[in-house]
């Protein structure tokens, strides 16, 4: 059975008025709604309007930016989570675009964690949620198969996240030249394992970032850059906005 794991970041419920607007810049985490009344509007950067209303669950994905207001009352549960595989990335960044289908209730303790299993409760609610908007959408989730030089570095990589790390170190950890590890990485994932290296160390620094706990100079020691200066940068240069700007687009949706 493939290893998947889900990670709830955030959740809640909320009621919003026409002040609820804003823009979430490639998210993390995908965004899973149930909207109890009211509705709210999110528009792509290529104009692509979804309208998200009374008695429909949404799943927003990873990845998928958007501008968002209230044309006036809505009352909403929220839920931002993470789905992966053994690979690291995002299982649910292959919707690409926000589906929805109607439901029909929310369980009255949704929120409750204080035991194992009441989180189990609302880890159950997420997943079946997700597999009925999957399964209406005619959507599935495939993970690839990898050979053991590509595990064993993909292990390495997200056991030590640094941008220091080299091809060099990461096939040496694997057991395999570094021109073999980049073959079979290619081949197997259509990445290269520097590029696999980047997905995992940005990931982290939008998860961090979104936190709110550390600073983006702590954020940029941590994952191994010369300065925050050359991390805001690299940021910049990846999501056309800056850490700290990516940072407030996430602390109210």
């Amino acid at each position: 059975m493939n290893k998947i794991s889900l990670q709830l970041t955030h959740s809640g419920r909320r009621l919003t008025d026409k002040s609820f607007k804003g823009t979430v810049i490639s998210p993390t985490e995908s965004r899973l709604y149930f909207i109890l009344s009211g509705s709210f509007v999110i528009v792509s950067p290529n104009n692509e309007k979804t309208v998200l209303s009374q008695g429909n669950s949404y799943l927003i994905p990873s990845g998928y930016s958007f501008d968002y207001y209230c044309p006036d009352e809505m009352d909403h549960v929220f839920f931002h989570v993470t789905l992966t595989a053994f690979d690291g990335l995002d299982l649910l960044r292959s919707v690409e675009r926000p589906i929805s289908r109607p439901f029909e209730s929310i369980p009255e303790d949704v929120f409750r964690f204080k035991t194992i299993v009441e989180s189990l409760k609302t880890e159950a609610f997420i997943i079946a949620s997700l597999h009925a908007l999957l399964l209406e959408n005619n959507m599935n989730l495939d993970t690839n198969p990898y050979s053991k030089e590509v595990k064993k570095a993909m292990e390495y990589v997200q056991r030590n996240l640094s941008v220091q790390l080299s091809v060099k170190d990461i096939a040496k950890n694997a057991f395999t030249a570094p021109s073999t590890l980049s073959r079979k990485f290619r081949k197997e994932t259509s990445m290269s394992p520097g590029e696999y290296l980047d997905s995992m160390v940005f990931r982290e620094a939008k998860r961090l970032l979104k936190s709110g706990k550390h600073s983006i100079l702590e954020i940029s020691e941590r994952l191994g850059f010369s300065d925050q200066f050359y991390f805001s940068r690299r940021f910049t240069e990846k999501y056309g906005v800056s850490p700290s700007k990516y940072r407030r687009s996430h602390l109210d949706i």
